[in-house]
């Protein structure tokens, strides 16, 4: 576990949940389970920790965590706390996720937005648009969007052209 000082500062966070305090390696189970600031338990397999660009491996027989709960250390490998739980917690990559949504500030962001606070699905544009080019342009795979193509979004969406990207 980190170091009384460092739990304190941990179970006060408001990302508690996102920081480890400790944990311990299961050698028959090839698994470690790791104790997060909200004090749930998180398995990660020993498979997790693939050697690193330099060569380095993991050394399970030297675990720590380190930097108030945002690093594990496996003797001179090291590991994000936050890699971690993304991959192995669906729950905290969903609320990345849509984090990262409401901050993209592309076109294509305040689209989807837009779009889905007014309740429609990709489809609902159809026929003058496709669902297919709706992903695209919230997807950012289209750079330039055609003024027609604005306008039938606009129209949709019951705003003016130029509103679209305030969203």
């Amino acid at each position: 576990f980190i170091s009384a000082e460092e739990l304190v500062e941990v179970l006060q966070a408001d990302n508690r949940s996102d920081l480890f305090i400790g944990g311990s390696v299961n050698h028959t189970t090839d698994t470690i389970t790791f104790w997060r600031g909200n004090l749930n338990p998180l398995t990660v397999p020993f498979s997790a920790f693939e050697k690193s660009g330099k060569g380095t491996r993991p050394d399970f027989n030297k675990f720590a965590v380190i930097d108030c709960g945002q690093t594990v250390e496996l003797g001179d490998y090291e590991a994000a706390v936050d890699a971690i739980i993304y991959e192995y917690d669906p729950v905290y990559r969903r609320r990345i996720l849509r984090q990262r949504l409401q901050e993209d500030q592309s076109f294509g962001a305040s689209l989807r937005r837009l779009r889905k606070q007014r309740g429609l699905r990709r489809e609902d544009f159809e026929p003058e648009l496709s669902a297919k080019t709706i992903a695209r342009i919230e997807q950012g795979k289209v750079k330039r969007v055609r003024k027609k193509t604005l306008n039938a979004l606009a129209e949709h969406l019951s705003v003016e052209p130029e509103e679209i990207n305030t969203f």
